[in-house]
């Protein structure tokens, strides 16, 4: 079994798919740096399962994606594919492949996905298979660039992690870990079972108990549920009787009605004949205004016309006298312009002459420039020579200068670096002196945290106790809103029930008023229900009527209002005669009082009730009407709205209740983080305290490097003198050449100064006389140009005038046009204005006639209402019916609900006589028995019989799982048991054989060396794994006194061990050979080739020794920049043939 190929695309510096073929020995990559050699490598270890950004040398994993550049764009996914030749069969589950491919891609989004063998599977499936072969990316399989020496500075407990990738114990660790927690989640499931349990099991007891008194109180519900259908069925009968008779004396009130309405009709007619001649009177006066308004309007017009035109007789004569004085000033503006262009005339005629005599001036100037120029540049050429030499002598000085101060600063540090070499060597000794200080403060440390920890613990148990009361409290509160909620619902039932008895007209048909309506119930102060039901006899549907506060009211509500409807004065006056006085019994005088002062008076006793009006009332049975429901209705909604709000508070306090609940869990991971965090702190400690250990032996090591730097500086500041002497020798010598050349040097340098002052002085004079000559011919450009303006204004100005003259002729035609039109419109005016009056005096005559018809409708109108009062009459004995046949419909429906659940047909019931043998009161008297032992009985919870059987079912159901939950404690121990047992076993048979082929391999290394793997502990489960090393020739007391190359080969030492006791597939190893010399490399290459048979071996490599040794060899190179290429280099390109191995280097790079 090997890694056969890898096919890479877009995974970091490969945005084309790439095959990169392996052979079964040893595969090398070779390539120059930054090439991408690692990137092959970390393409294998990702494809493994490797998760860690820092392993694959990226900042965050959507970095693995190429992300483009000039030339090539940027690609949506990398994938790679890693094909295992699986031949002999490894994998139980995969012995029928012959070749198995994992697959990994990953998307910019972060999504991610994994194949094995083209079946999509997950990142963990990936990860097990490899634990097997002591495969992953932490193990000893891979080992990254640098990393090599990091086993010696790992701690042992780091160290141990190897072994058990050997001994493939990881893999009964995650299991254990698994164990673990099923463990821990079991133990859990338990604790809260039996708390479950113990509350479960006093429901059950409790609603036992309840369930068998609820039973015989359903036996005595039923007995008083017959006995009330029975009653029920006996008031049925009597009451449909009675409202049968009740419906025949409300159709013989209504012929009398229809008569009365058929005279009224009469009456109606003649009514309509007059309203109509109204009507046409109306009209004609509606006309004769409209025409007259239509008159005035077009007076009002001509009116308007007429102003206008004034206004615009008054604004032409304005803009005439306007035009003639913008006239003249167009005139004044010309004359002065004349007058300037003769003065810019003469100007220019002086600034020619001063132009001609500046020009002889510029030609002298320039001929006296040229002459002293080129004496300047002979005398230049000489001062340059003795300018070269002079610079060259003064530099030589500057450099023997600079030598020496050199050589005195380098003489200065090193003494005071002797100096400091002395003082670090006291420090040692002193630091030495406070490391064994420090030792005795770790262990101080220690203790102090492992309090800190206990005290943490204690608390977060008391916490979780805490946690556990508030959940119980939570579940109470879920009761308590349950039972609210069906208080909530019968309310509403019985809102439905009343609703439905009300009309809809009451409630409904006057919302859509501007105003707020109220009706006549609320504004009356009743004390009792009683008196409600009394004003109602009287007054029927009349107490229902509206409030109205003034006329505003009864307008709108008269338009708005379809049907009849009474409204009431909302005067506080009015109440005291609602008020009903009550008496016990008849008497002569009361007669007397009322005959005197006629009110509401109910005699209880006679059943009387005496009226204002002076009707008396004779009542011998209760009546309940619309009013008193209503009453209800706005007291069963005051008590919704009191049970809603209790539903609020539950709510609130199960809110706060959870809130309390969060905080504390909260609260408690708080706790438990501290907790890990203490844990890690003093994990940290300990790896401190060893790397404390570590720093002893440095100080030693930097002890004797201290005594060698001395005698180095010494010898240094001894060579450093010698130099400084010879160089100021020399430096005497050209300091004499250099005085000499200075005094020619100087004078030449004064003559040519001179000359440049010459030169300077000439050239000033001359740009004077330029700006001269430039600032003449700039005046006497702008006066030219003056003058074109000048030209071009009294153009326009002549052409201004004669428009003007043009405008002032049109205006004055425009003021006789308009004078004429002021004629026309007053001649207009004035006929209107007599139209008018003719008007007005036809519409005086018509509204006379209006008059008298008007006053014959008013008296129809009230013969109308006098037949209209006797309907009334008529309607209000219907109506006193009809309350009556609604208490009976309503007794009736009443009835008929009641009896829902009895066999009852209203029909056949309808024909059936009257049973006079059945005793109503003996009825009532054997139901009041039954319902006070009912009432007997203390709170009865009928829901206990159906609850009783769900908790007896759970009850047992909880018994069984509790059995369950302690069956898989045990066997779950049972397992753990067994997992330690094998890996101890395991971890002890390994390090024995491990130890064996390390003492063999090491020898070969070092001759007469020894190495072996100690455990550091007693429990073999959780001892530290250390290192020991004997080298012939060297005391080796601590492994950080080895050198880099022995470190590495150390390293690889143990890896190849590892790989004899348990060959793996393939091992990576990424520049491991780098800290190798080249007499090492050698010792390296033959370690391979013990491994060789059994494992495949990848390796990046720049070492041309262990190029020579590879069976194949790749080739990275980056011939596009941020891409990389692979290619295969084939045998004969190889290090062989006398070519040097830089040469095949070069070609390898190339």
């Amino acid at each position: 079994m090997f890694l056969k190929k890898i096919e890479i695309y877009g995974f970091k510096s490969f945005p084309y798919k790439v095959t990169i073929p392996f052979s079964p020995g040893i595969t090398g990559i070779v390539g120059p740096n930054g090439a991408g050699k690692s990137n092959v490598l970390d393409a294998i270890k990702w494809v493994l399962g490797e998760q860690s950004p820092k392993k694959l040398r990226v900042k965050e994993l959507s970095d693995l994606i190429f992300a483009g550049n000039e030339d090539k764009k940027k690609v949506d996914f990398a994938e790679v594919r890693m094909t295992i030749n699986h031949d002999p069969p490894v994998w139980e589950k995969y012995k029928d492949f012959p070749e198995v491919v994992i697959t990994r891609r990953f998307y910019r989004n972060g999504e991610s996905e994994f194949f094995i063998n083209q079946k999509p599977c997950r990142l963990k499936d990936i990860q097990f298979l490899f634990l097997e072969l002591g495969i992953n990316t932490q193990s000893y399989s891979i080992i990254d660039q640098g990393e090599v020496s990091k086993f010696i500075e790992l701690s042992p407990k780091e160290r141990r992690i190897f072994l058990e990738d050997l001994a493939g114990v990881s893999k009964f660790k995650i299991t254990e870990e698994e164990t673990k927690k099923n463990l821990k989640l079991t133990e859990e499931n338990l604790i809260r079972l039996n708390d479950v349990l113990k509350e479960v099991e006093n429901q059950y007891h409790h609603l036992k108990k309840q369930a068998e008194e609820a039973k015989q109180y359903l036996n005595l519900k039923q007995r008083l549920e017959k006995l009330i259908a029975e009653k029920n069925l006996y008031l049925w009968k009597k009451n449909h009787q009675e409202k049968k008779e009740i419906e025949t004396n409300i159709l013989g009130l209504k012929e009398e009605i229809s008569q009365t309405e058929k005279q009224i009709e009469v009456l109606e007619t003649e009514e309509h004949v007059l309203s109509q001649k109204l009507l046409g009177l109306e009209n004609t006066i509606r006309s004769l205004r409209e025409e007259l308004e239509s008159k005035e309007k077009i007076y009002k017009d001509w009116e308007v016309r007429f102003g206008n035109l004034l206004r615009e007789e008054r604004d032409l004569v304005h803009r005439i006298d306007k035009e003639k004085v913008k006239e003249e000033t167009e005139k004044r503006q010309l004359e002065a312009l004349d007058k300037e262009n003769h003065n810019i005339e003469e100007t220019l005629n002086k600034l020619k002459n001063q132009a001609e005599k500046l020009k002889t001036q510029l030609e002298k100037l320039k001929t006296q420039k040229e002459t002293l120029k080129n004496l300047y540049e002979e005398k230049l050429s000489e001062f340059k020579t003795q300018e070269e030499t002079f610079f060259r002598l003064q530099k030589e000085v500057e450099k023997f200068n600079e030598k020496k101060h050199l050589l005195e600063r380098e003489i200065q540090n090193l003494t005071r670096e002797k100096e400091s070499a002395k003082k670090f060597y006291q420090n040692l000794k002193l630091e030495k002196e406070k490391l064994e200080k420090e030792s005795t403060l770790w262990n101080n440390l220690i203790d102090e945290k492992e309090q800190k920890l206990k005290k943490l613990t204690n608390e977060e148990e008391l916490l979780s106790k805490e946690i556990e009361k508030l959940i119980q409290k939570s579940n109470q509160l879920k009761l308590a809103a349950e039972n609210l909620k069906g208080e909530k619902k019968s309310i509403e039932e019985r809102i439905l029930l009343i609703n439905r008895l009300l009309p809809n007209k009451d409630k409904n048909s006057f919302k859509n008023l501007p105003f707020h309506v109220d009706f006549l119930p609320n504004f009356l102060n009743v004390k009792e229900k009683e008196d409600l039901d009394l004003l109602e006899i009287v007054f029927k549907e009349d107490l229902n009527a509206l409030l109205i506060e003034g006329i505003p009211h009864i307008k709108t509500i008269s338009g708005y209002v379809k049907e009849n409807t009474p409204l009431f004065l909302k005067n506080p006056e009015f109440i005291r005669f609602f008020e009903i006085k009550k008496e016990g019994e008849l008497t002569e005088a009361l007669l007397e009082s009322y005959a005197k002062n006629p009110r509401f008076i109910y005699v209880k006793k006679e059943g009387l009730l005496f009226t204002p009006f002076g009707f008396i009332y004779v009542l011998k049975k209760k009546n309940e009407g619309k009013i008193r429901l209503q009453k209800e209705l706005e007291e069963l909604y005051q008590a919704k709205i009191q049970v809603e709000d209790r539903l609020k508070a539950l709510t609130l306090e199960e809110q706060n209740l959870k809130e309390r609940l969060s905080s504390y869990q909260t609260k408690r991971n708080q706790f438990l983080n501290e907790i890990k965090k203490l844990k890690a702190e003093i994990e940290n400690i300990q790896k401190q305290k060893q790397n404390f250990q570590l720093s002893w032996v440095k100080i030693e090591e930097k002890e004797s490097n201290v005594k060698e730097r001395l005698n180095q500086i010494s010898q240094e500041i001894n060579r450093l003198n010698q130099e400084k002497e010879e160089i100021e020798n020399q430096f005497h010598l050209v300091k004499n050449e250099l005085e000499k050349n200075k005094e020619t040097y100087q004078k030449t340098k004064a003559e040519i100064t001179g000359l440049e002052k010459q030169i300077k002085d000439i050239e000033t004079s001359l740009n004077k006389l330029l700006q001269e000559t430039i600032q003449i011919k700039t005046k006497r450009d702008s006066l030219l140009q003056r003058k074109t303006e000048i030209q071009k204004q009294t153009e326009k100005l002549k052409n201004n005038l004669k428009t003007y003259q043009n405008s002032i002729d049109l205006l004055q035609q425009q003021l006789l046009h308009i004078k004429e039109r002021l004629k026309e419109v007053r001649e207009k005016k004035d006929s209107y204005l007599k139209e008018i009056e003719g008007l007005k005096k036809d519409l005086d005559k018509v509204n006379q006639q209006k008059i008298e018809v008007e006053k014959n409708l008013r008296s129809l109108e009230q013969q109308k209402k006098q037949k209209e009062k006797e309907i009334k009459n008529l309607e209000t004995q219907i109506y006193n019916l009809e309350i009556r046949l609604t208490e009976k419909k309503l007794l009736l429906e009443n009835l008929k609900q009641a009896l829902e659940g009895v066999e009852f047909d209203p029909f056949s019931l309808e024909n059936e006589e009257l049973d006079n043998k059945i005793d109503l009161n003996l009825l009532e008297k054997e139901i009041q028995k039954l319902k006070e032992d009912l009432k007997n009985f203390q709170e009865i919870n009928l829901a206990s019989i159906k609850e009783f059987e769900v908790i007896s079912e759970r009850y047992h159901q909880l018994l069984n799982q509790k059995e369950d939950l302690e069956k898989g404690i045990a066997k779950l121990q049972e397992i753990l048991e067994n997992l330690k047992q094998l890996s101890k076993e395991k971890i002890q048979t390994t390090l024995q054989e491990v130890n064996q082929k390390l003492s063999e391999i090491f020898s070969l290394i070092f001759k007469g060396g020894d190495a072996q793997l100690i455990f550091n502990g007693d429990d073999l489960l959780t001892a530290g794994l250390d290192f020991q090393v004997k080298i012939p020739g060297k005391n080796i007391k601590h492994l950080n006194m080895l050198s880099g190359g022995e470190k590495a080969l150390c390293v690889l030492a143990i890896l190849i061990a590892f790989y004899l006791v348990k060959p793996g597939p393939f091992c990576i190893f990424d520049e491991v050979d780098a800290p190798l010399d080249e007499k090492n490399s050698l010792k390296f290459i033959r370690l391979l080739n013990l491994i060789k048979k059994n494992s495949q071996i990848i390796l990046v490599t720049h070492n041309p020794n262990v190029m020579k040794e590879v069976d194949t060899l790749l080739g990275v190179t980056m011939e596009e920049k941020g891409i990389s290429k692979v290619f295969i280099i084939k045998p004969f390109e190889r290090v062989n043939e006398g070519r040097y191995p830089e040469d095949w280097l070069k070609h390898a790079q190339r």
